[in-house]
């Protein structure tokens, strides 16, 4: 994709096709290795590309013209043993793009829950979830198993410890995007210290980077860590 130019701004899904020379497809109902009049085949319009994904080919869209005759023919009825045979294709570009494609194009994040920013009291829980998408809606590739979201701690005795969400444990994958993230944020005292941990005494408030490690190659190692937003809270 070049800086600048906007293929399909709805989805950034790209479509191409790829022609070749050859004969129309057809079911060998009787196995004789050729077409026989009465066999059902894929009779085929000229090759266009179908960039705007309505299923039909509209007067600005490219075509190749086959035959010549300055337009684009449709379906002729006719099994066609010699022509155009053609496919279309579409390829979903999805997760960060370049630096250059980048402008003003961010990850998508959207808080469910809490509505509020959490107050967490003493020893307790505050459950966290969130959408996030690529910067088209799309979800971000996740071809690794240490793919995931994750805290940045601001120092080496955090306020909250985030853990795997108790009602379904972490990442869930929903298709289309975007992808439903859940995680838990517990105050970080521990219940079974002895003596036990004293509260804090008054509310202290909690700032949380969310991080989440997208990897569209393990092969190549072509991870990317996003910083998706921070959760503020309170402890009491």
């Amino acid at each position: 994709i070049r800086p600048g130019i906007t293929l399909n701004p709805r989805d950034n899904l790209v479509s191409m096709i790829a022609v070749t020379t050859g004969e129309e497809g057809f079911d060998d109902v009787n196995n004789n290795g050729k077409y026989d009049s009465g066999e059902p085949w894929d009779d085929l319009t000229e090759p266009f590309v179908d960039a705007n994904d309505n299923g039909t080919w509209d007067p600005d869209e490219r075509y190749v013209d086959t035959n010549g005759n300055g337009r684009l023919d449709g379906k002729n009825l006719i099994f066609d043993s010699s022509t155009l045979i053609w496919v279309n294709e579409r390829l979903l570009w999805t997760g960060m793009p370049h630096a250059k494609d980048a402008i003003g194009a961010e990850p998508v994040m959207r808080i469910i829950k809490p509505a509020a920013p959490p107050n967490i009291t003493h020893y307790g829980y505050a459950d966290v979830e969130f959408l996030i998408a690529d910067p088209w809606f799309n979800t971000m590739a996740q071809n690794s198993d240490s793919d995931g979201c994750h805290t940045v701690e601001a120092s080496d005795r955090p306020l909250v410890n985030m853990l795997p969400s108790k009602a379904n444990g972490g990442w869930l994958f929903t298709y289309p995007s975007p992808t439903y993230v859940a995680f838990t944020l517990k105050d970080a005292h521990n219940p079974f210290n002895v003596p036990p941990d004293p509260a804090y005494g008054s509310p202290l408030g909690f700032s949380v980077p969310i991080v989440c490690t997208t990897t569209s190659s393990p092969n190549q190692g072509y991870v990317v860590n996003v910083v998706i937003s921070s959760i503020t809270g309170t402890v009491l």
